[in-house]
């Protein structure tokens, strides 16, 4: 803040409200919402290659992914002039990388955000959670929770629904054969599973959850 401009304090206080003003008008016009500005972050052949691109709230940081990679990119601050996006870190992947969550703002800088990692063979999937921060300062990203689910020679899909501030994850669990569907949450902070479990019952599936499960996962 020391080192912004008169306009930049100001463009930064009332941007805000001047936001609010203009979607407040377009409803009431019933015109679209102009930009006000454009600027191209991804050039040439990275576009293409970016699968998954997650704006972090309040529009400064973005996370982009590749099927093999994840990069953490500062666009700079949005009421700030002459701001040139940067990447702060990439992470890569020997593994194919399927699936990153939307990021979540955990402890005002930090960002924490969810990896599915689709090992090969026969090897175990991993449903990874990192963090990063203190932002803009300190940007590599640290693993801070990592379960590993065992194939057992079926196929399976897991949809990521909530990444909380409290250490915990919930995520869906089926799969085909056998047939089997779970609610799981996953408190990485305390490496401890909870479950509820649904079985078909004939062409449906019955209402009724099976027992809570509590289990150990890994925890790095």
């Amino acid at each position: 803040m020391d080192s912004m401009t008169l306009d930049e304090l100001r463009r930064s206080a009332m941007g805000p409200r001047r936001l609010y003003q203009k979607i407040a008008k377009s409803i009431r016009m019933q015109e679209p919402l102009q930009p006000s500005s454009n600027r191209l972050i991804l050039e040439h052949e990275e576009e293409t290659t970016h699968a998954r691109i997650h704006i972090v709230p309040g529009g400064r940081y973005l996370l982009a992914s590749t099927d093999y990679s994840i990069t953490l990119w500062d666009l700079g601050s949005p009421y700030m002039e002459q701001c040139s996006p940067r990447i702060l870190h990439t992470l890569q992947f020997k593994a194919r990388v399927s699936d990153v969550s939307s990021p979540v703002i955990y402890k005002t800088n930090l960002l924490r955000f969810t990896a599915q990692v689709e090992m090969m063979g026969s090897q175990p999937f991993r449903l990874q959670v990192y963090e990063v921060g203190p932002l803009p300062e300190n940007h590599p990203f640290r693993l801070i929770g990592e379960l590993e689910i065992a194939r057992h020679g079926y196929n399976f899909h897991v949809e990521v629904v909530e990444l909380y501030n409290d250490g915990r994850l919930a995520f869906y669990f089926w799969s085909t054969v056998p047939h089997e569907r779970r609610i799981v949450v996953w408190d990485f902070s305390k490496s401890l599973l909870s479950s509820l479990h649904w079985y078909p019952t004939g062409s449906s599936w019955s209402s009724r959850p099976s027992r809570v499960s509590h289990s150990p996962c890994i925890v790095r």
